[in-house]
């Protein structure tokens, strides 16, 4: 059981003392796919960088399990407690897919010859077939990287999945299915997904749905 907490965090820019967030207050649990929508420059990449430790809160706290960000280390919560997926994949070119699977195992200590078997059980429940695992990223299509972005994910572990506009760059089947991969994660494997998308369609099918405005995060009621 995991979960991710926000308790009244503001963030402003320390150059121009622009309030970028302004007393956003929740909390995301595992067996739940959450997204946070929002307009352009309304707070959403903000609010993500803080939950994945990337930045720091000018005033609250971001809280996983109870525990402070500000009290761990936050190089070993950004390998062994979250996991990012990115609209652009951010796959390793010169790594075949399998060796991009075994990286964050191997940077947590875990020796190829045993992250190898994981990384292929992982692939293969992406539904990426093993005559692609010694391919390079550039070679597979841009739904299959991402199988394989979220495959890599999932090596390290973590059961916090933050994904930054996911589909954004996906025709509609496949976003469709990169979506049911991550719906059957939250309520199959019980993982705490939060998707940051512009895709309205995306988040009707979330769970729960917030919505960012102008640094200020509310909830959407059905």
């Amino acid at each position: 059981m995991a979960e991710l907490k926000l308790e009244e965090v503001y963030y402003q820019y320390q150059k121009t003392g622009q309030q970028v967030l302004k007393g956003v207050s929740c909390s995301f649990e595992s067996g739940q796919l959450c997204a946070v929508v929002g307009p352009s420059g309304s707070g959403k990449t903000t609010l993500l960088s803080l939950m994945a430790g990337l930045d720091r809160p000018t005033v609250g706290d971001v809280e996983v399990d109870g525990e402070r960000l500000r009290d761990m280390d936050l190089d070993d919560y950004r390998r062994e407690r979250i996991s990012m997926i990115f609209q652009s994949f951010q796959l390793f070119p010169l790594l075949t897919v399998a060796e991009n699977v075994c990286y964050p195992m191997e940077l947590n200590g875990v020796k190829k010859k045993e992250a190898l078997p994981r990384a292929i059980e992982l692939l293969e429940l992406m539904g990426i077939t093993k005559e692609k695992h010694k391919r390079f990223p550039s070679q597979l299509s841009g739904g299959e990287q991402q199988r394989v972005a979220i495959a890599r994910a999932l090596s390290s572990g973590a059961q916090i999945l933050l994904a930054d506009e996911p589909t954004g760059n996906l025709d509609e089947q496949n976003t469709g299915h990169i979506f049911r991969i991550l719906q059957n994660l939250a309520h199959e494997q019980r993982y705490c997904v939060v998707i940051v998308t512009h895709d309205l369609q995306v988040a009707e099918m979330a769970d729960r749905v917030f919505r960012m405005r102008d640094g200020v995060l509310v909830e959407e009621v059905a």
